[in-house]
């Protein structure tokens, strides 16, 4: 499994996913808080903008996801205005929390503050189809 897990990463940077938080902040994007990152992502979905990825955030806290055909499940919550999450496998298990910023448009960004992150748009309740 760690053999995926560095596919994952490598297959994400090559995408472009993992940008420079610096884009995010220099754009002036705001910063979303608690109760805005729960208030956007409880029971509804996210998609990358290139539409490789899609996640689903149950409002009871778990996580269902779909990068290209690999799904896999875990659990998020907020913790200091960013949302933390843990795969089963994918980074190893461990928690992972970004910043969430909305953009314009309906985009919004994850980002942890180091470089990586990626921009994504919401959709209403579950929908981890194309």
């Amino acid at each position: 499994m760690m053999k995926f897990t560095k596919l994952f990463l490598v297959g994400m940077a090559s995408l472009g996913l993992m940008s420079s938080a610096l884009d995010t902040q220099a754009a002036g994007a705001p910063l979303l808080n608690s109760a805005q990152i729960k208030q956007v992502l409880s029971g509804n979905s996210i998609r990358q903008v290139d539409d490789q990825y899609r996640a689903y955030y149950a409002a009871t806290g778990s996580i269902e996801a779909v990068y290209v055909n690999i799904s896999q499940t875990g659990t998020w919550q907020i913790q200091n205005n960013q949302l933390c999450q843990k795969w089963q496998t994918w980074a190893n298990g461990q928690t992972q929390c970004y910043f969430v910023y909305k953009g314009t448009g309906g985009a919004y960004r994850f980002d942890d503050g180091r470089g990586n992150g990626f921009n994504f748009v919401l959709r209403q309740g579950r929908v981890l189809s194309r």
